[in-house]
């Protein structure tokens, strides 16, 4: 299929594709140049810095062994004498020093401060994580008092970025589209919500239900505000929200691992529907149930530290091609088209 490129009032317009890691519908990455280094980089608009492991980085868990390290002697890489420790929500943190340079995803180049991690835990990633969320919630930013943003970093009028995630089917054909939308990539329009200012790919809500069709015990639930991360595979909600939602597709928690496992013969099972204001978004169950090593998990689990707040994963992500706005302080889904 040919791709149909849109600008949205840009001055540039840059493609570049997107790996689904090992082809497991879980992570997905970019390459990325650091001065004269190439990284494949997890795409994370649920963070806003951008992190490297440094060459003598140590971990207690493996981590700083299941990817590449930054060559900080790079002649385009300088240190700025600054340290940075950052906490993620699943548990994770990277300690570090804080580096300036230039990175480049396809032609377009970006000037901003990195991390590259001396301590790291629980992270899994190959190479590094670029943070695509906003100035607000960077530590780096706010350490050195110039911006993380990978955007504002291009000196360009490059507001918005696209992304579009391959399923296993599709193989590695995802692609992250900076200024402009693959309108091939979408059928039926792309519906946009006003964002709040949290930091965050984040909006408020007015109604929100979801339903698990043609099963008794349909319900709503009481949700304020969705965040969208491309940095989480699953969808998260409140612990007693992904309770009830199990319950009704046949997920049994496991206290060992915080996981809901089910028989993998429910991605033949029901479609789960989430309605926002007049739009319905539909997960069918062979894309919220994941196929892992001993067998199957549901995708729908808990994890959402605020009240009344879910998070849309890749799950949601995958199945709908999302535009990232700045320029309109905005998000918008689309149905993805998919192999």
């Amino acid at each position: 299929m040919q791709h149909t490129l849109s600008k949205i009032n840009q001055a540039v317009l840059q493609t570049s594709s997107v790996n689904n890691y090992n082809n497991d519908n879980t992570l997905y990455t970019c390459a990325i140049k650091v001065a004269h280094q190439t990284f494949v980089i997890d795409i994370d608009t649920g963070s806003a810095d951008t992190i490297f492991r440094h060459p003598n980085c140590t971990s207690i868990d493996d981590s700083c062994n299941k990817g590449t390290r930054l060559n900080v002697n790079d002649s385009g890489i300088t240190d700025m004498k600054k340290r940075f420790n950052i906490n993620y929500n699943n548990g994770a943190f990277a300690v570090g020093k804080i580096y300036f340079g230039v990175l480049s995803i396809g032609k377009l180049e970006s000037k901003i401060p990195i991390g590259a991690a001396i301590k790291l835990s629980n992270i899994n990633i190959p190479g590094g994580i670029l943070g695509l969320a906003f100035d607000k919630i960077s530590q780096i930013s706010a350490i050195t008092g110039m911006s993380a943003n990978f955007l504002d970093g291009m000196g360009l009028n490059v507001n918005m970025f696209s992304l579009y995630l391959s399923n296993s089917n599709d193989f590695g054909s995802g692609e992250i589209i900076f200024g402009g939308i693959d309108s091939s990539k979408v059928t039926g329009g792309i519906s946009y919500y006003s964002l709040v200012d949290s930091g965050f790919w984040q909006f408020s809500l007015d109604t929100f239900q979801f339903t698990v069709s043609s099963l008794s015990g349909n319900a709503s639930i009481k949700v304020k505000q969705i965040m969208v991360d491309s940095g989480t595979s699953m969808i998260l909600l409140e612990k007693s929200v992904a309770d009830t939602i199990n319950g009704l597709i046949g997920g049994a928690f496991d206290s060992s691992k915080g996981i809901y496992r089910i028989d993998c013969i429910a991605q033949l099972g029901p479609e789960l529907v989430f309605s926002i204001g007049k739009d319905q978004y539909r997960i069918p169950a062979s894309v919220y149930i994941m196929n892992v090593a001993n067998g199957c998990i549901s995708g729908i689990s808990y994890g959402a530290d605020v009240s009344e707040t879910i998070i849309f994963g890749d799950i949601f992500i995958r199945q709908y091609y999302t535009v990232f706005d700045k320029t309109n302080n905005r998000i918008g889904f689309g149905l993805a088209v998919h192999n």
